[in-house]
């Protein structure tokens, strides 16, 4: 129970997969309770011994089946399985005798689903539920209501329009969250793949600095390897674990900076433990384009000049974005490129018809319609070079 707790307190930080696995945790617990309130139900109905007792049995065996799947890690067929059960248990109360529970636990299955956050499984079987309950209570609003003709076709609406909003609400929600969710992850993908990109020729430019100076890497220093070493043994020591093999997995994971891990799987003399700790120590290599890499890059900028970190993300100003006068005139070369070949007027119908003319631009760049981006000394610059901008840049 404590790690369960603590689970749910620091569910922010786990990932997708565990999330889910939580989730269908907590459902499990709250349906084997639900199983155990309709044993009396069952037996209160007017049904025979036979059916009080299958229909409880029933819904503990496709529990057990659910736990058993999760156990076994099929987490997506054990979520499947744990929304069947609530809908079979929803069908038997609307169709027997306890027809306003069988209505009420619509709404149950339904904020189960929702639960789930899967947007597929709310469209199927959300989708599918909120019809039948519709149709339901068209054919069978008298009885499910226990109310007389005059006031069905009321009861009737208030009763369909409360589950068919319930539904909709939630697929919008739904619709939003994942749209944003998905241009979220657009997002990160985007930026990680740049950021790799970048990461990988920092560090080809200091493996470049590192041979032209003739500097030895600094994973083959002794004094390095050796303080690495005794504070893993100590580490090790402190959380009562054995120091020794501590010190030999060290050991490898320097020799591992020697030899990469195609040809250390592909080595038929290495027993399957030593080729399991070279995928687990790969990723944590000093000097490879990895997460590892980013961080020591970003510790070394802090203590280098001119490498601290700057916020100039909402800064358009190129005087302040560059102190050289050569960077300075590649920015506007690049402002005029991009006016110039890129299609930035609309047409009557709001699409994008064409892009400036030079004249155009040259008449922007006179009313100073730039004066956040460029100041006036760029802006002469412009129109006495004009006709070079004109000829190299359309």
């Amino acid at each position: 129970m404590k790690t369960l707790l603590i689970k749910l307190k620091n569910s922010e930080f786990l990932t997708a997969g565990e999330r889910l696995r939580l989730k269908i945790l907590l459902v499990l617990a709250f349906m084997f309770v639900f199983i155990g309130l309709t044993i009396p139900v069952s037996l209160f109905e007017d049904l025979s011994i036979g059916i009080a007792i299958i229909v409880p049995a029933t819904s503990l065996a496709m529990f057990l089946i659910s736990l058993s799947l999760l156990l076994l890690n099929k987490v997506r067929l054990a979520m499947h399985f744990s929304i069947y059960t609530f809908i079979a248990m929803t069908l038997y109360f609307v169709t027997g005798t306890s027809l306003i529970y069988g209505y009420f636990l619509i709404f149950i299955t339904l904020t189960i689903i929702i639960f789930y956050q899967d947007i597929y499984t709310y469209l199927v079987y959300g989708g599918a539920l909120t019809i039948y309950g519709i149709f339901y209570i068209v054919f069978n609003g008298e009885q499910l209501m226990n109310i007389y003709e005059t006031n069905l076709r009321l009861s009737n609406t208030i009763y369909i329009f409360a589950l068919a909003t319930f539904y909709v609400v939630y697929l919008v929600y739904f619709i939003l969250s994942d749209s944003m969710y998905e241009k979220m992850q657009r997002h990160y993908l985007h930026y990680s793949k740049n950021n790799e990109h970048h990461r990988s020729i920092a560090l080809k430019h200091f493996a470049d600095i590192s041979e032209k100076k003739n500097l030895k890497p600094f994973f083959n220093n002794h004094s390095f390897q050796k303080a690495v070493s005794e504070t893993a043994v100590f580490i090790n020591a402190f959380m009562e674990d054995q120091p020794e093999k501590i010190a030999e997995v060290v050991e490898f994971y320097f020799f591992l900076h020697k030899y990469e891990l195609k040809d250390i799987l592909n080595n038929p003399k290495l027993n399957e433990t030593t080729k399991q700790y070279a995928v687990e120590l790969t990723p944590y290599l000093l000097l490879k384009n990895n997460d590892l890499s980013l961080i020591w890059l970003e510790f070394i900028a802090q203590f280098k000049e001119g490498f601290k970190d700057q916020n100039m993300r909402f800064v358009s100003d190129l005087n302040s974005l560059y102190s050289n006068r050569s960077n300075k005139l590649i920015g506007l070369a690049l402002i005029y490129a991009y006016m110039r070949q890129d299609r930035t007027q609309s047409d009557k119908w709001g699409r994008l018809e064409r892009s400036l003319s030079h004249d155009e631009i040259i008449e922007k760049f006179r009313l100073n319609a730039l004066k956040s981006v460029i100041n006036y000394e760029d802006v002469a610059f412009l129109i006495n070079n004009q006709e070079l901008f004109d000829k190299n840049l359309r």
